[in-house]
């Protein structure tokens, strides 16, 4: 949250330049409610919608900002707004973004049981099943349990699908704990704290 506190003028002054892209993304990941998107989409100043956005994400605590930063770290997010890159790599992120998969792996000896013990934490916290579930296939997935959790209605419910065919095997849940490492490192670096 401070290094968003810390940028959050040129966070505004970057994000300002399409600024209905970046709510699309931050509603699409569940960021903000509808009820939010449809409020700062009411905005008519481009500038006071960003700074609206930023304010509401920080207003929501450190979850809330981990999953707004998780979203600006999109391919498609950082090829909008390319400044994006830059701010990610200078290592603004705080320590988080010096944290290596590897060094994350690394903490954790036992993934199967982590992700056991981990697992109301992982079905309300990870967004980005799909991703998960697309890094899976062949990995220990099938193409039926991929099918069955693309069926699912909610993220919650096919990170629970997700979870249930993958905390059968140590081999499976190693490449799950790794793809888990690599698309959320911040919600894996709070859970191994």
């Amino acid at each position: 949250m401070e290094d968003i506190r810390r940028s959050k003028t040129s966070l505004v002054e970057w994000l300002t330049s399409d600024p209905d892209f970046i709510l699309q993304m931050v509603q699409e990941d569940a960021v903000i409610t509808q009820r939010e998107y449809r409020k700062l989409k009411a905005e008519t100043d481009p500038e006071k919608r960003i700074v609206n956005l930023i304010d509401n994400v920080m207003g929501k605590g450190q979850p809330s900002c981990e999953l707004f930063c998780q979203v600006l770290q999109k391919d498609k997010v950082k090829e909008t707004y390319p400044q994006l890159m830059e701010w990610f790599s200078s290592n603004q992120q705080g320590s988080t973004s010096k944290i290596s998969v590897r060094e994350l792996e690394d903490k954790v000896t036992d993934k199967k049981s982590f992700l056991k013990a981990n697992w109301a934490k992982l079905v309300q916290k990870v967004k980005h099943v799909d991703e998960l579930a697309d890094q899976m296939l062949g990995h220990g997935l099938t193409n039926e349990m991929y099918s069955n959790i693309m069926a699912c209605r909610t993220t919650e419910q096919k990170m629970r699908t997700l979870l249930g065919y993958v905390t059968t095997n140590d081999v499976v849940s190693g490449h799950l704990f790794t793809a888990l490492c690599t698309l959320n490192r911040y919600v894996m670096h709070e859970l191994i704290q």
